[in-house]
């Protein structure tokens, strides 16, 4: 009757004790799905900061290349300045000295002329008098006549060139006054742009800082997953060593209809990681189609697990376990106990998925081994 008794308190702690550990691993699954999808949601925010920095840095060399530009318009600018300043330069002490040639010859003809008046215009009319006949006469008055005409003449021309110097010297330093006002306008142009490149700095400083708070806030996640992770690990062989023995027999084919291997268990070259150990076997199927248990056992994991993506993982006994890995949706929960043929998930592409299909692995004590002889393969 004792041994009854203690055999039946064994039962019952056994039991609790597996409960516990269900309840507890349900919980940590639970807290590790939370923390993927921060990391999930982090990874994405990053992503975001990574193309505004990316983008403010384009408009930043773009802002670097129109002051660029704007400087070398105001070099020449100010070359046409320099340019503009030396041939006004040059009008200036042109005009001054027409003006001294007009000054000096506008007096010579003003004395003349006073001469001429004081003499009662004698002179000239005493060359005519004592002209030798008519044509002396005639080549006298041409004479008289030329030298007036020189005079007037001489002046006039003066005056014209004068006028002219004026005249260019009035559009030159016209077109200084334009060209002063352009370089006014490219000056303040740089100042505006060199303002939004500066800002436009400090915005990629701002991310770049952001960036970094995001990178420690992932890897600060990814330390609570891996701890996370090791405790579902210890939670699995607390299932192991709970005394649960797998009956044997074939494993049922765990996605029913669809039997082509596109993968097989093995080395092979990863699109992901390059060569690497395949841990199981990929067998195509369409999306959403039915995942099956393989055998009898409990549900140690259900939820998302890396790059295996949605992933439910059953403990059958005797230290083995199955995956089921890049499931679409998850139509079981940690902990609960299944049958051979139940309906577990349906077929997906998360994780490190190329298509759809079902990755199929089997643990033995711990460690990957192929599936093949456990399918009857």
């Amino acid at each position: 009757m004792l041994k009854k008794i203690i055999a039946t308190l064994i039962i019952i702690l056994l039991s609790l004790s597996i409960l516990t550990s269900s309840v507890r691993g349900a919980s940590l699954q639970s807290q590790k799905s939370d923390l993927e999808d921060k990391i999930d949601s982090a990874q994405e925010e990053k992503q975001e900061v990574k193309e505004g920095i990316s983008d403010a840095l384009k408009e930043v060399e773009e802002l670097s290349a129109s002051i660029e530009e704007n400087e070398s318009k105001l070099e020449t600018i100010n070359k046409q300045l320099v340019t503009l300043n030396k041939e006004i330069k040059e009008l200036k002490q042109e005009l001054e000295e027409t003006q001294e040639k007009y000054n000096k010859q506008e007096e010579a003809f003003k004395n003349k002329m006073i001469l001429s008046y004081e003499m009662g215009q004698t002179s000239y009319l005493d060359v005519l008098l004592n002209s030798k006949g008519i044509l002396d006469f005639l080549s006298n008055y041409y004479l008289i006549s030329e030298i007036l005409q020189n005079d007037d003449d001489l002046l006039d021309s003066l005056e014209e060139q004068k006028n002219k110097i004026e005249k260019d010297k009035q559009e030159l330093e016209e077109k200084q006054k334009e060209i002063k006002t352009q370089k006014a306008e490219q000056e303040k142009i740089n100042v505006l742009l060199s303002n939004q490149k500066t800002q436009k700095q400090n915005e990629v400083s701002k991310l770049s800082e952001k960036e970094k708070q995001l990178s420690s806030e992932i890897d600060k996640y990814k330390a609570e997953v891996k701890k996370i992770e090791a405790e579902l690990t210890e939670a699995a062989k607390n299932a192991a060593s709970s005394g649960k023995v797998y009956t044997g027999g074939a494993f049922l084919w765990p996605c029913p209809s669809y039997t082509r291997i596109s993968s097989p268990y093995g080395y092979r070259i990863c699109p992901y990681h390059g060569k690497e150990l395949h841990s199981g076997i990929d067998m195509a199927a369409p999306y959403g189609s039915a995942i099956l248990a393989a055998a009898d056992g409990q549900v140690i994991t259900a939820g998302w697990l890396n790059s295996y993506g949605y992933t439910v993982m059953i403990y059958h006994g005797s230290g083995l376990t199955t995956i089921y890995a890049h499931c679409s949706s998850l139509l079981v929960s940690v902990g609960q106990n299944v049958s051979k043929g139940d309906k577990i998930a349906k077929v997906g592409s998360t994780g490190d998925s190329t298509g759809n299909h079902l990755h199929f692995g089997v643990k033995l004590n711990g460690r990957y081994t192929s599936p093949n002889p456990y399918l009857g393969m």
